[in-house]
């Protein structure tokens, strides 16, 4: 789960340097949209790092700890267009989904429970990306 972790707070940041700066003819309603994924982001943070704890797992919280465990990148602060913006989400959120499925060969149901919910957002999401990218 600290690979999700990361990955998440990695996220969290990265939706938020789309959001600051993003341009062009849709930007307005995208800039609204992105205050929502960021917003997300920081609910399942919160979700999954608790339920580390319940499981007496400790989450890393740093962000050197971060940048070391996630498999998400980090992106350079600068003008974004949403169809620069839309394709890195979705590799993004497949990456999230990913990392959800590898927990779950090894979870306990409560977790897999947990999981489940961030998961379906998740995929709502993407697809909703996808259909926005086309």
């Amino acid at each position: 789960m600290d690979k999700l972790l990361a990955n998440l707070n990695i996220m969290y940041t990265k939706i938020h340097n789309f959001h600051y700066n993003i341009i062009g003819v849709n930007a307005l309603a995208f800039h609204v949209q992105l205050e929502g994924e960021y917003d997300f982001m920081h609910e399942t943070i919160d979700l999954i790092a608790e339920r580390m704890k319940a499981i007496d797992h400790y989450p890393k919280a740093s962000l050197k700890e971060y940048l070391q465990l996630s498999t998400i990148k980090e992106v350079e602060s600068k003008d974004y267009k949403s169809t620069v913006v839309l394709p890195i989400l979705i590799e993004d959120y497949n990456e999230l989904i990913n990392n959800i499925e590898e927990i779950r060969r090894t979870a306990d149901g409560v977790t897999c429970s947990v999981l489940d919910g961030i998961q379906e957002n998740l995929e709502k999401k993407l697809w909703l990306f996808k259909i926005a990218s086309k």
